[in-house]
């Protein structure tokens, strides 16, 4: 991923964005006389232009991002929209992190003896700054799975230690056994699984050993470090080579083909085979940096006819998606193909530009502002609207609600789900209402629960106590795969969502005064059949629950919260927004990673004791006891 160029007409931003972005001038083009409508045919051409394979995925940070971008800015500019953005432009700039690159500092020593980086020891991918030194301990492949019933750590007293595990599982060389990609022990074999499955048996460190294909055609080769990972864990985890490893075993009188013939045998590690190694010791330093890329909102607003003063509506959707995927698309990890993500969500920006259309050219002002908002860094955790919420371009005090489109282009048997119906009293009322238009007439899901809240844009509003309502027409089986692609997208359906939207608009737009927010119910699990399409469980469905909400993208130490889920344990606790977490059961916690992984080797009941800082990094030290409760 290339660096963006700073302009020099630019050169005076916090961040710069390409040249491009400079040729979109604030002038005001004449309003057409004409109000333009919302058609399928419009609705459909943006979405071919964002979903095409020249923007290659609009990953935040690269070019193709960059260009849709730009595009959303012209659409606005001829639409009569006026610009909102930093410095009289149409985009408000940022930086977000889209991954991690290991510094030249990175060392690992064997029993005193330097490793050489590269050819001998590499990092694995999503470790953080770290380091470690120990004694080192076996414990075979590192397996720990419940699906598969194997649990290398049990019984093992690995504190403080470092442990050296084999890269694989037994039988999935021949794609044999339990540990094969199309059984649920599978995923116990990723790398970033073993090192959680350390993480959780609080060892100081994980060695895995990159054993060679079983012809010896393998070599030497290591694993690359993928620097499109972001937040890294703070746990020291490095491969190392076959011949070092097997060095390392021989140390202790252990035969890695011996080894790995015993361990194929059974469904557990012999008891035997785990051990100290003979006294060997390991020194690992890990360095890595978070790559930043710059980006930015584009962000326009059509001014009303200032009965309410400087009031106004907030309309957003996402412009990024993943780019080439690659270890960003959790449901095709590791397929390096573009991921256009033509519903997801092209189609909620080409409702959003379609809107500022129809808003623009209406024939009377709106009694409110409206403020059109295309967010980036979306797909890296709500970055955009999160950036915008911690700095408004005009105050959220100010912002009467926020109306979000991701993924509206897919709507099967007339369905569109309309989430946060409960966050203001007037919603209910003014979605039915305006559902009854002509050419509208939606079969409309008005629950509060599953994909509602905390996964879109809107959580960020939400957090900031903003009436929000997110409108989503179901997932399909090619969410955040390379097959959502444009020729999938039913445009008929996509327009009439967005003609509900503009109608939900106009009339809050309209609303005497602004409506108080209601804090929505934590999320259920959606319905199964939303609009046809089988939709999954939600993946935390089951797991222990904390509750909070992390304001992704923030600096320093520690988990920024961003806000508390409504009835959660956290905030039955009292935690809240501002919040930040240092410490999970006497154990540091510096990153997300460190969160998450602490958070998911827990079990629903337990009682967890954390520490918190009010007030900023040095802020007020508070601790807490949370009992984490089942993920309904």
């Amino acid at each position: 991923m290339r660096t963006l160029r700073r302009p020099a007409l630019l050169l005076l931003l916090p961040v710069s964005l390409l040249a491009a972005f400079a040729c979109i001038t604030p002038t005001q083009p004449a309003a057409p006389k004409v109000r333009e409508e919302i058609t399928a045919d419009a609705f459909l051409a943006d979405v071919k232009f964002l979903a095409d394979d020249k923007l290659e995925g609009r990953r935040t940070g690269a070019p193709g991002c960059e260009e849709a971008a730009r595009y959303v800015a012209e659409k606005f500019h001829a639409a009569g929209v006026q610009p909102l953005g930093d410095f009289g432009t149409w985009y408000q700039h940022f930086d977000a992190v889209s991954g991690r690159r290991v510094e030249a500092t990175t060392a690992v020593e064997l029993n005193g003896q330097a490793l050489a980086a590269g050819k001998e020891f590499t990092v694995v991918s999503g470790t953080g700054t770290c380091d470690a030194r120990a004694e080192l301990f076996f414990v075979g492949y590192g397996l720990e799975s419940k699906s598969a019933n194997r649990h290398d750590y049990a019984g093992r007293d690995v504190t403080g230690r470092i442990v050296v595990a084999l890269s694989g599982a037994p039988g999935r060389a021949q794609e044999t056994g339990d540990f094969t990609d199309t059984k649920p022990g599978g995923e116990a074999v990723k790398p970033r699984r073993k090192v959680q499955a350390a993480f959780a048996a609080k060892a100081a460190g994980l060695i895995l050993i990159q054993m060679n294909a079983a012809d010896g055609s393998g070599g030497d080769a290591l694993p690359p470090f993928n620097e499109e990972i972001g937040d890294g864990l703070t746990f020291p985890a490095v491969y190392v080579s076959d011949s070092i490893g097997r060095k390392l075993l021989e140390g202790a009188g252990l035969k890695l083909d011996d080894v790995v013939k015993v361990l194929a045998g059974g469904s557990e590690m012999p008891g035997s085979l785990a051990r100290p190694l003979g006294g060997a010791t390991a020194k690992l330093h890990v360095d890595t940096a978070p790559i930043h890329h710059p980006t930015a909102n584009v962000v326009g607003i059509v001014k009303g006819d200032g009965s309410h003063g400087s009031e106004y509506v907030a309309i957003g959707a996402h412009y990024d998606h993943l780019g080439w995927g690659d270890s960003s698309s959790s449901l095709a990890p590791g397929v390096h193909e573009i991921h256009n993500g033509a519903d997801d969500n092209a189609s909620g920006t080409a409702a959003l530009m379609a809107l500022a259309r129809w808003c623009a050219t209406r024939p009377a002002k709106l009694p409110r502002d409206v403020v059109f908002l295309a967010f980036s860094g979306e797909e890296m955790g709500l970055l955009g609207s999160q950036h915008y919420c911690s700095h408004p371009l005009v105050p959220l005090e100010q912002c009467v609600a926020m109306l979000n489109l991701d993924m509206v282009g897919r709507s099967q048997n007339d369905f569109c789900a309309v989430g946060n119906i409960s966050s203001a009293a007037p919603f209910r009322e003014i979605v039915n209402a305006a559902n009854d238009a002509e050419g509208i007439r939606l079969k409309l899901d008005l629950s509060d629960g599953g994909m509602s809240v905390g996964s879109s844009d809107h959580q960020s509003f939400l957090n900031a106590k903003v009436p929000s309502l997110f409108f989503f027409s179901g997932l399909h089986a090619d969410y955040h795969k390379p097959t959502d692609d444009a020729d999938k997208i039913n445009a008929d359906g996509g327009a009439r969502i967005t003609k509900l939207c503009g109608g939900i608009l106009e009339e809050v737009a309209a609303l005497p005064k602004k409506p108080e927010f209601v804090a929505p119910a934590a999320p259920v699990a959606p319905n199964p059949h939303a609009g046809g399409v089988p939709v999954p469980a939600p993946s935390g469905e089951g797991r222990p629950w904390f509750g909070s909400v992390p304001a992704f993208g923030a600096s320093g130490d520690g988990v920024l919260f961003d806000g508390v889920s409504a009835g959660s344990p956290a905030e039955k606790a009292g935690l809240g927004k501002g919040d930040r977490l240092v410490e999970w059961n006497g154990r540091p916690v510096k990153t997300l990673e460190d969160f998450t992984a602490m958070l998911g080797s827990a079990q629903v009941g337990d009682t967890v004791h954390v520490v918190i800082l009010r007030g900023g990094e040095k802020g007020e030290k508070k601790e807490y006891d949370i009992t984490l409760a089942l993920r309904r």
